[in-house]
This record gives structure tokens, C-alpha cells and sequence, in this order.
């Protein structure tokens, strides 16, 4: 898109390429580069002379790369969901329903039936897992699949 914002404005934007320094679902097709870190924070990287690190420049050409960490697992959900005042709450499944089950967190001044949820987990199994929720009041729906549902009014504090 940026070569096209360029060809058609003449504005060369900087350009930022977010994939090739992140993991992959299979580690062989994983960038070399990004196999020699082993970081637990976001970076961009300079040489001594402080010039961006861009990697090789082949078919698509960027003024920089991001590096991204390797995904850690906290209750059952990535790490970065827990990023940016995110707290987990924990979920229990309610005895009387089955697995699986979904669990909705809906803000509590919205309507469920038209609103987004603020975050959705499906529980399978008996093992921990949160919903990661900003600081507010929830209402929280856990449905299975033969209909049954429990609902409830939490309070997330900072």
C-alpha cells in the first residue's frame, strides 16, 4: 500500500514491516533473524552509528523492522492480551453447564444483543482461563452449546 500511496501522491511514507521479526506457527519457517533473538520486549534495532536495522532488502523494501517477543502463556491466553491495563478474571465454568462453552464479557451500559464483547474465551476443559478486561463493570455470559447460559455482574478493579 505505501508504494501505491507513493506512486499516486508522490508521498514516500515510512514503512514499518511487523512479520518477518515475529514468530510463525511453524518454527522452520521461521526468519533467521528473528531466530537469533531471544528478547522479551518489543524492539527496533540500530547499529553504532544509529541507523534503523532493515534486514536484507529484496522484493518489498522497508524503512524498518519490529521485533515482537515470542508469545508467553498466562491462564490459557496469549501474554499481550494482558498488555495495556488489561486484568484477568479468572472463569469457572457453572456446574450445570457443558463444554464447551463460551464466555462473553459485555461492558455493562451496553446492550449484549447489539454490543461487541470486550472479550471472548471458549472453555473446553477444567483448566484455568481469564478474560482480560480493562477496569469497569461487566456483565458476563457463559453459554453452551445446548443453550443453557448463567449470567452475572462482575466489577474489574485496577
Amino acid at each position: 500500500m505505501a508504494g501505491r500511496l507513493k506512486e499516486f501522491t508522490g508521498i514516500d511514507p515510512f514503512t514499518i514491516d511487523q512479520i518477518t521479526l515475529t514468530e510463525t506457527g511453524n518454527a522452520q519457517l521461521e526468519n533467521p533473524f528473528f531466530k537469533m533473538i531471544n528478547l522479551d520486549y518489543y524492539a527496533m534495532f540500530i547499529d553504532s552509528v544509529g541507523h534503523i536495522f532493515k534486514g536484507p532488502q529484496t522484493l518489498y523494501r522497508y524503512d524498518a523492522r519490529v521485533y515482537h517477543p515470542r508469545t508467553q502463556w498466562i491462564f490459557g491466553r496469549p501474554n499481550w492480551l494482558f498488555q495495556n491495563n488489561q486484568i484477568p478474571y479468572l472463569i469457572q465454568k457453572p456446574s450445570n453447564l457443558g463444554y464447551p462453552c463460551l464466555v462473553l464479557a459485555y461492558h455493562a451500559t451496553e446492550d449484549e444483543k447489539t454490543a461487541v464483547p470486550a472479550d471472548v474465551v471458549e472453555l473446553n476443559d477444567d483448566s484455568v482461563k481469564a478474560l482480560a478486561l480493562s477496569p469497569g463493570k461487566y456483565l458476563i455470559l457463559i453459554k453452551d452449546t445446548t443453550g443453557l447460559e448463567k449470567r452475572f455482574n462482575i466489577t474489574q478493579n485496577p
